[in-house]
């Protein structure tokens, strides 16, 4: 019922329907979810249409959907087990001519036309498949060809002759061209397997380049890619085909390497995908893989690739290749009924530099040409809800933001920060980007060079350029001259794990029934619940460990070999041999572990709402931290400071049990450190006690944080105003420290309720 009229006088129902039948394409493994999607866009025409009966008699108003919502799997594109993509808009004159005739065609069907050619969606879907076997003759024709070029070349290379007319063989020009024969020939013989596959049009599963073909052929791909993929987590990742019920732990084992495998089958420049990733990472990449060259990508999905392990991949991927628009965040959940924290992010189309196309998308043929470094990111972060905020001023203003400080350190590139009452923009770099979240080894100079070296070990550009709070920005910056990086300040390592704890972990009881020797009993801290102050008296420990470094031959006579011989007769709940758990049993003698009180300074490794660094040496389990620094008293001050909480609260893991934060190591020694100058603090530590946060700043959680009045225990003012004193904080932004950490504790643990249902 289209009708054809100039744009000018088209009705809101012509625009719609034009809208409908010639932009939206939609899949959806779910039927139901089609269906649903079919009625929404159908009452979308409904409230619109000014058709009179008589002519709804005439014509059936509602369009046939069928053909651009599909139902499928988006993300695995196979026929018979063969991955598939063939992605070309390089096709000759009489199949892009029938393709464009299929493009009408199908308009015609969807107008419900009465000259269309197509009566079902069968028949249109037969039409697709043989016009598809045309593209792969053609493909099979063009690679045939170029096996005879190939091969002319090997020719000309084994024929060559010098100057004295001796036969001189090129061989690295034949083992090219021998090479690209035999890729092409396995090319050859897949789509052969392929066609043959599809003469069956039933078995046939949802594959882009066959049901959506004419947009391929004609464009290269969509001009957009919205998207809003579902929220599963890595380990419940399975075929979407089978019931829940039904689906064994091989099943998502097999499903998960089919994902990796369609995401390299689409970009042959990732050569890894983290098998921990949430389903969403995968949809980034096959939507990112359905646009032409000036597409354009919107996702919103859970916010936790912005700073989780496994994001690292998409994150290298998006800076090297993929222009960076920005990427939205927001106070208010997106979906109230969902406890996941949303971001939207808006990305221009995967570019590569140079020589060869692969599914119709150029890539380079080794891979380190990143076009995408001089592109400037955004991260935005809207200060109010989306619906008050999101208007033609604020976008414009944010699309103008520039970038101005380029090439340097965080704590200089925080000067492009741009904030409003509304929105704060955080511009930057892509090379910037991909430069602070790089590791170089500990004495490369990459001031000469960069990314010659070491790898991208992943960023937190969630918590780093978007929920932090303004005051960390602050911090950044009033700090820039005094902030150290981790290697000028000391030596860390994680604390010993044990492998048996029944066995390592001495109960007095124990130790009297076997009067173990007193040399091999050691006091340990091995957990953060045990000791309240900041100064570590190793004698006011009371748990204990075994710590024996001599062969069972220096023990003879001694009760500790007694000990150990009763330990390998112990099993664990599961009937293994104490001595044969694989965590010992790898060692050379598995009751050796080494002692690790030679530091000065230990730190949990996990915080929860409470927090304490101390300052002292003994031995610790691997719940800590141990360091040895030449700074230990300015050092251990900064890490019990309210400055510290905030950086941590920033930038370090969360989403741990009870919602606990992480300090992983790798991004420990990356943070900011804001030492004061080195002198004895010995009587600030001993005034200082340990307290849940809130009760230490004076701060109600149960009640809006910023409407209270921040009122700090003076142990905590004392230590923090040394620190605030070096940054030259204003008593405002004393405040807003206090506030800050109040706000992002609060936070992480109420969502760690939330997830719970508590």
């Amino acid at each position: 019922v289209y009708r054809h009229l100039n744009r000018a006088s088209l009705t809101d129902f012509d625009l719609k329907f034009s809208i409908v039948q010639r932009s939206l394409y939609g899949v959806d493994v779910m039927p139901w979810a089609i269906h649903a999607a079919e009625l929404r866009l159908w009452l979308q025409l409904i409230v619109e249409t000014e058709f009179k009966k008589e002519e709804l008699r005439k014509h059936p108003l509602l369009p046939n959907l069928n053909l651009n919502l599909r139902i499928g799997d988006s993300l695995v594109q196979e026929i018979g087990g063969i991955s598939f993509n063939i992605r070309t808009n390089d096709l000759k004159p009489h199949l892009k001519k029938k393709l464009d005739n299929l493009k009408q065609e199908k308009r015609k069907y969807f107008e419900n036309s009465p000259t269309a050619k197509f009566k079902t969606p069968e028949e249109v879907k037969v039409e697709e498949i043989r016009l598809f076997e045309e593209i792969i003759d053609e493909r099979i024709e063009s690679l045939e060809t170029d096996i005879e070029v190939y091969e002319n070349e090997i020719k000309k290379a084994k024929s060559q002759r010098t100057l004295t007319g001796e036969c001189n063989v090129d061989e690295k020009k034949v083992k090219e061209n021998e090479a690209s024969i035999e890729r092409n020939e396995k090319e050859i013989e897949k789509l052969k397997k392929i066609k043959e596959l599809l003469k069956d049009p039933e078995k046939k599963p949802f594959v882009w380049d066959i049901d959506f073909a004419e947009v391929f052929a004609d464009k290269g791909g969509f001009d957009i890619v919205i998207g809003n993929p579902p929220y599963v987590r890595q380990e419940m990742i399975s075929p979407p085909n089978k019931l829940k019920a039904e689906v064994s732990l091989e099943d998502r084992r097999e499903y998960k390497e089919k994902l990796i495998k369609s995401v390299k089958n689409i970009f042959p420049v990732i050569d890894k995908i983290d098998k921990k990733s949430d389903y969403y990472i995968y949809f980034y990449f096959h939507g990112l893989g359905l646009l032409n060259e000036k597409g354009t990508f919107c996702f919103i999905t859970s916010n936790s690739w912005l700073d989780v392990g496994y994001g690292k991949n998409l994150q290298e991927f998006l800076l090297k290749y993929v222009p960076i628009t920005a990427i939205y965040d927001n106070p208010k959940r997106s979906f109230a009924h969902a406890d996941v924290n949303t971001i939207i992010a808006l990305f221009g189309a995967p570019k590569f530099e140079e020589e060869k196309t692969i599914h119709g998308l150029k890539v380079s043929g080794n891979g380190n040409n990143w076009p995408m470094l001089s592109h400037i990111a955004k991260f935005v972060m809207f200060k109010k809800p989306f619906e008050e905020v999101i208007n033609t001023k604020n976008l414009i203003e944010i699309e103008n933001v520039k970038a101005k400080t380029r090439g340097e350190v965080i704590t200089e590139l925080v000067k492009n920060v741009v904030k409003t009452n509304d929105y704060r923009v955080f511009p930057i770099l892509q090379e910037d980007l991909l430069e602070d979240g790089w590791e170089y080894s500990e004495n490369y100079d990459n001031k000469k060079s960069k990314f010659k070296a070491g790898n991208y070990v992943g960023n937190k550009w969630g918590g780093k350029f978007l929920r932090a709070p303004d005051i960390f920005f602050t911090i950044l910056e009033k700090g820039k001259n005094k902030i150290k990086t981790f290697s000028e300040i000391g030596k860390i390592r994680r604390g010993f794990t044990c492998g048996v704890n029944e066995f390592f972990y001495l109960t007095r009881e124990v130790i009297e029934k076997f009067k173990i020797e007193k040399e091999f009993i050691k006091r340990v801290i091995k957990s953060p619940r045990e000791y309240k102050e900041i100064i570590l008296d190793k004698k006011k420990l009371s748990s204990f460990v075994f710590i024996c470094n001599k062969s069972k031959f220096q023990l003879k006579g001694t009760n500790a070999l007694k000990y150990i011989e009763w330990g390998e007769r112990q099993k664990t709940k599961e009937g293994v041999f104490w001595n044969k758990v694989s965590t010992v049993h790898v060692r050379d003698r598995w009751y050796e572990i080494v002692g690790n009180d030679n530091v000065n300074i230990i730190i949990p490794r996990t915080f929860n709402d409470s927090y304490i660094c101390y300052l002292g040496s003994a031995n610790h389990s691997d719940r800590f931290y141990g360091i040895k620094s030449k700074f230990k008293n300015s050092l251990c001050l900064y890490l019990n400071s309210s400055v510290f909480i905030l950086i941590s609260e920033s930038l370090a893991k969360q989403g741990l049990g009870l919602g606990a934060l992480d300090l992983n190591i790798r991004e420990f020694v990356r943070l900011p450190f804001i030492l004061p100058p080195e002198k004895d603090y010995l009587p600030t530590f001993k005034k200082k006690k340990v307290r849940p946060i809130f009760e230490e700043l004076g701060l109600d959680p149960s009640k809006p944080i910023r409407e209270q009045e921040p009122k700090p225990l003076p142990d905590r003012a004392e230590l923090d105003k040394i620190i605030f004193d070096e940054l030259g904080l204003t008593k405002d932004k004393r405040k807003e420290v206090y506030w800050a950490v109040a706000e992002l504790v609060k936070q992480r643990l109420e969502k760690a309720r939330s997830l719970k249902g508590g």
